[in-house]
């Protein structure tokens, strides 16, 4: 576990350059293949909390809801440093052609609502905020897995779409998320692995 003079220094730093890790520029981003303008294609990308918690459990050796506790310094400058990162990316992506983006809040299903908004929530928001900013266009989708306790807390990020895991019925969703945001998902991955005639009937009932 890091030392406090250690984890007061690296909450001291004002980019994620000063933290020793690459901060996104044209240059570094130069490697990723433009998408092919016109094509309805969907970027995909993790949550500030979702990268903090790899962080934490490599560097601070504890879980992300206990590092939360531990050095919460260190990890709201993180997730301020990766919102903007993130952000930055995503609107390279859109100017490279992609048509709509997920954002996946991996592990914002396994924490307390009361922590989710503060921990994850104003990150994400963050991120919204400034892609619309540049394009406001675009629809942003948020996913997070286990989300049938943080529906409502979710649709307060300004994402367009509140995707729903395979807990969480469609009807009781659009109850609980009122008429003003797009749903989607909901259907079970066990489905993947499903004869081509449950699935197909799976699909239709999701559809109707």
């Amino acid at each position: 576990m890091m030392r406090e003079e250690e984890v007061a220094s690296v909450a001291a730093k004002p980019s994620l350059a000063g933290l020793g890790l690459p901060s996104p520029s044209p240059s570094s981003l130069s490697c990723v293949p433009p998408l092919a303008f016109g094509s309805p294609l969907c970027f995909c990308c993790n949550s500030p909390l979702s990268w903090t918690a790899a962080f934490a459990i490599a560097i601070l050796r504890s879980s992300a809801g206990e590092g939360c506790h531990i050095a919460p310094h260190l990890l709201q400058t993180l997730l301020s440093h990766l919102a903007q990162a993130i952000a930055d990316y995503i609107i390279f992506q859109v100017e490279s052609g992609a048509y709509c983006i997920q954002i996946f809040d991996s592990w914002g299903g396994q924490l307390p609502p009361d922590m989710w908004e503060r921990w994850s929530k104003p990150y994400i928001k963050e991120i919204v905020d400034l892609v619309k900013k540049r394009c406001p266009e675009t629809p942003i989708v948020l996913y997070i897995n286990g989300n049938g306790g943080l529906l409502e807390r979710m649709k307060d990020t300004g994402v367009d779409v509140i995707g729903l895991d395979w807990t969480v019925d469609m009807a009781d969703g659009r109850r609980r998320l009122g008429s003003g945001i797009g749903m989607q998902g909901n259907v079970d991955p066990a489905y993947l692995f499903s004869p081509l005639p449950a699935f197909t009937e799976e699909m239709q009932r999701l559809a109707i």
